[in-house]
């Protein structure tokens, strides 16, 4: 990962963003095959709910252009970031457990130890969730999250909690 996205745009986000990054790669990554892993990231969405999650999403991203002074961020790429359309559908699963579970490919006790345990620390940063959402057809934006997240992300929620989400994205960086 990239130093300068733990860079966000408030202290508290930059904060919640480390810790679940850290309880991510702590829980998530070790439930995993070696081939693939999790990542994830925190969005403030207002006070009440106010800032759709896309846009969020779009904020934060041109936000990591502006301070990475890196030529790898040209402004195509931040064009491709404004023209981006993160549609969100709810997922087929109504929670993130059955979410996480419905991509691992094994289903033990264990693992599932591992997988509740992680939601339920979510929940006591964030609260009881909202929503669930998928990122329909990650494959159209798939070149933006390579950029900044992952090189190889298949699927891609965001978890909508009361102010924030919480996107968690599962793929390969082989």
């Amino acid at each position: 990962m990239q130093p300068f996205l733990f860079a966000k745009e408030d202290e508290k986000t930059t904060y919640l963003s480390g810790k679940v990054e850290a309880l991510t790669e702590q829980t998530l990554d070790k439930v995993c095959r070696e081939t693939f892993r999790f990542a994830a990231d925190v969005f403030y969405l207002g006070e009440q709910n106010e800032i759709p999650i896309a846009d969020a999403l779009k904020k934060r991203l041109l936000h990591f252009c502006d301070i990475s002074g890196d030529a790898k961020t040209p402004s195509h790429d931040r064009m491709a970031i404004e023209g981006a359309d993160f549609e969100l559908e709810s997922s087929a699963y109504p929670n993130l457990p059955g979410a996480i579970l419905a991509v691992m490919h094994e289903n033990s006790a264990e693992i599932q130890k591992h997988i509740f345990s992680y939601t339920d620390d979510l929940i006591t940063y964030f609260g009881s969730p909202k929503n669930v959402y998928s990122v329909r057809q990650v494959g159209r934006q798939e070149d933006i999250f390579r950029l900044f997240y992952m090189k190889l992300p298949q699927m891609v929620w965001f978890v909508e909690y009361q102010k924030y989400a919480v996107m968690l994205i599962y793929g390969s960086d082989i």
